[in-house]
């Protein structure tokens, strides 16, 4: 187990949630462009004439969603509206997708941008059986809608989340075939191949978009994304014109700004950097709050204050605010939604299972979160790490040490090399081997103190004390060691030590429960 301390880097690159989500919140939004970035208008406007000469002549569900669809899609939606209209005299031979985007057309009623993606707000888990049941529904859809661009977006997402990387590139580029100018279209695939580790293709996708270097939000994808690929960005220039015209709405420049703030603090520029991530907060978006949610100890003030409360689907910011803070309950509830809102996404499954298996009685959770998390990473040395520690404590031993082997080859980091030798004495002492175990935890606080890394200290010696205790024997100097946790006040290092003080107080670590969870 290793503590978490947050992303040590981030960048603004783009969200990738469900379709109809990014349309409500604004990221797929229209915005007037120069009339030289606007080269696709008549190739939108003969795809939007023939899906609607195709209706017409020919009207049927499967047409009236493809038209509706790419209406919405090209904010045509006055194109659309017999199509919609027939829908909905045909709700019993269509799908729900086809039919809340037929009532948008309309403006029948209005979306909840915070509404849950994959399950509800009640539920408290997503795992593998829940990724796939939206798998089967994406298909089902596709089969009666196949030139529905959003759908194969969809698609890919859920695929990307299941680890199935080759069908989810067919799916996008199916999705770029169908829109290969549309924002939302070219984000989506950009961050596809930045989740596979490619930005190289990530930047070659976005410089055949015409509009690449006159939408804000694309500039601002290839800022970030440039600097993920540790090369200089080609549009800083440009970039730093469409915030100083402030031709477009503050909302449209949100994530453009937080692009050139992170760029300028990495530069060292920190009042440069501020001004900018001021300017990103007069209107913004999620992601940009998380942005500057981390970048918040680099600046003297705080520059998200009540205008970063409300903001639709905030749950990464909001999640790790509320474990500094101490709130694990209500932290575990937000990294769950985020992994709602990206089930791909490693970082809030890994959070998610943490704080899991350190609040909930059954261990099983933690694991059902973890391996949820390798579907889509499955070469991540930490997640594999963590599984192992999770499968040792239910005594799962001989799986547990596969997946310690499997991290050892993955070139880890030295924080993960100092969690990989407190697992290892994990194991040791659950196969019965405790000389080796004391030597192997002993080692991972040698290491994690040669890197100063007092967290993870402290951490395996809190573990190390925790196998002691159920053997029976003693742990010298335990009491000091939890003074020192308090005084460190790392939230999960607090909360583990928390909870093998109140074990060993209640008397439940012994050398007979050998299930039992930290």
């Amino acid at each position: 187990m290793s503590a978490p301390s947050g992303p040590k880097d981030r960048r603004v690159i783009p969200r990738w949630r469900e379709a109809k989500t990014a349309v409500q919140t604004g990221e797929a939004s229209p915005i007037n462009l120069t009339d030289s970035a606007e080269v696709d208008h008549q190739r939108k406007t003969a795809s939007l004439a023939r899906l609607s000469n195709e209706f017409r002549q020919h009207p049927d569900i499967g047409r009236a969603a493809d038209l509706a669809s790419v209406a919405q899609l090209f904010d045509r939606s006055e194109l659309a509206e017999d199509a919609a209209e027939y829908l909905l005299m045909h709700q019993e031979q269509t799908t729900a997708a086809a039919l809340a985007n037929a009532r948008r057309i309309l403006e029948l009623d209005k979306l909840d941008p915070r509404a849950h993606v994959l399950g509800d707000e009640s539920q408290t888990e997503v795992d593998v059986d829940v990724i796939h049941a939206e798998v089967r529904r994406l298909r089902a859809k596709l089969r009666h809608f196949s030139l529905n661009p959003l759908a194969h977006l969809d698609l890919a997402r859920v695929y990307t989340a299941l680890g199935q990387f080759n069908k989810a590139e067919r799916h996008i580029r199916t999705a770029l075939g169908l829109a290969p100018h549309h924002r939302l279209v070219t984000r989506t695939a950009m961050r596809f191949h930045l989740h596979l580790g490619d930005p190289q293709t990530a930047l070659r996708l976005l410089y055949q978009h015409p509009q690449a270097a006159a939408d804000p939000w694309l500039v601002a994808a290839e800022i970030s994304t440039a600097m993920v690929a540790d090369q200089a960005p080609k549009f800083v220039r440009r970039g730093r014109e469409l915030l100083d015209t402030r031709r477009q709405p503050p909302l449209h420049l949100s994530e453009l700004a937080a692009s050139l703030g992170t760029l300028e603090l990495y530069a060292g520029r920190g009042k440069r950097a501020k001004q900018l991530f001021q300017t990103s907060m007069v209107q913004p978006t999620e992601n940009t709050v998380a942005q500057v949610r981390w970048a918040q100890p680099h600046m003297v003030s705080d520059l998200i204050g009540e205008r970063g409360v409300d903001v639709p689907r905030n749950f990464e910011a909001l999640a790790w605010q509320q474990y500094f803070n101490g709130h694990f309950l209500q932290a575990r509830a937000s990294f769950m939604s985020w992994l709602r809102d990206e089930p791909f996404s490693s970082r809030p499954a890994h959070m998610a299972a943490f704080l899991t298996d350190l609040l909930d009685p059954k261990p099983q959770a933690a694991i059902r979160l973890t391996r949820l998390a390798l579907g889509a990473d499955p070469d991540d040395a930490l997640l594999l790490n963590n599984l192992a520690f999770y499968l040792a404590n239910v005594g799962e031993l001989e799986e547990a040490e596969l997946n310690v082997q499997r991290a050892l080859q993955q070139q880890p980091d030295k924080s993960t090399q100092v969690a990989l030798l407190a697992t290892q004495g994990l194991l040791a002492f659950r196969q019965g081997h405790s000389v080796q175990g004391e030597h192997l935890y002993l080692a991972s606080v040698a290491l994690a103190r040669k890197e100063k890394d007092r967290a993870n200290e402290l951490l395996a010696q809190l573990y190390l004390a925790r196998e002691r205790f159920r053997l029976g024997q003693a742990s010298p100097g335990f009491e000091h060691l939890m003074t020192e946790v308090k005084a460190l006040a790392e939230p999960g290092v607090l909360l583990a030590a928390n909870k093998i003080q109140h074990e060993t107080q209640q008397g439940r670590l012994s050398s007979t429960d050998n299930d039992e969870t930290p």
